[in-house]
């Protein structure tokens, strides 16, 4: 699943569209560069995701369960979410380690101020630079705006109207990767350049292939399929017999060399 995840879908939309997109934005219309920012949340989805997995695969060879790092993030309803269920041992060690030894926990000010420190820091460990910076600043803010919200009003009750909870998703998501523009951009000017173009609003679709429509519905579809559906599928395959096992490695194979992008890209976060 990791091999899949990296090759078949996080390499594939790097190659077609995003980078050459974050590269010369202004070389693509506003519809363009919007896809490709959606389509880098997906591709850092799946690189990230597909590593570990690969790493938790190799793991159980040796006998070793270790704990996910990744549970369908971009369904969250709101940032405290987002957080739970992205990058966990990231954002776990950053929780221990950096928000609980800033002082002033016990104050009714501090702690708000704490999140927006703990997650610029978390920003500037990728590299320091403004764009690192920002990120881990509007992360912070609004991990302080859902905080202060909850105090004054209290946690949403359970169960959620679908509607409003599916507002509140579709609403994450879109702040989400607004600020994966400047975890992505090479620059701060290039940020503003990327976002500039989706401000023109100018629609044009050349550079968007059918097979990478495919590539991307395909991916952000694999967002909704349910947990019991995944894990059940999981247990089968590894309960069934080595034959299955042979072709469904060939076919992984095969598919890799006929659909897979032509160079070996390295993990994202391998830089980091």
């Amino acid at each position: 699943m990791g091999l899949l995840k990296k090759a078949l879908v996080a390499d594939y939309l790097a190659e077609n569209l995003v980078n050459r997109v974050f590269d010369t934005p202004k070389l693509y219309s506003g519809a363009e560069v919007l896809i490709a920012v959606y389509a880098y949340s997906l591709q850092l989805y799946y690189d990230f995701s597909g590593y570990t997995d690969i790493a938790r695969g190799t793991a159980l060879l040796l006998g070793i369960k270790l704990p996910i790092n990744f549970d369908r993030p971009y369904l969250s309803a709101n940032l405290t979410e987002f957080w739970r269920r992205w990058h966990i041992s990231f954002s776990n060690w950053l929780r221990d380690y950096l928000f609980f030894s800033l002082p002033g926990g016990r104050t009714k000010i501090m702690p708000y101020i704490n999140l927006v420190i703990t997650m610029v820091l978390g920003g500037l460990w990728h590299g320091i630079a403004w764009t690192f910076a920002i990120w881990g600043l509007l992360h912070g803010m609004a991990l302080a705006m859902t905080r202060a919200w909850w105090t004054w009003h209290g946690k949403p009750k359970q169960p959620v109207n679908p509607w409003r909870h599916a507002a509140a998703v579709f609403c994450t998501y879109q702040f989400v990767c607004l600020t994966w523009v400047f975890f992505r951009a090479a620059s701060l000017a290039d940020a503003l350049a990327l976002l500039g173009r989706i401000g023109s609003v100018s629609i044009g679709l050349e550079n968007v292939t059918a097979l990478l429509a495919l590539v991307l519905l395909l991916a952000a579809a694999a967002m909704f399929v349910k947990r019991a559906w995944y894990t059940r599928a999981m247990e089968s395959f590894a309960a069934s017999p080595f034959y299955v096992h042979a072709a469904a490695m060939l076919l992984v194979a095969v598919a890799i060399q006929r659909l897979g992008g032509h160079n070996s890209a390295p993990f994202v976060y391998s830089r980091f």
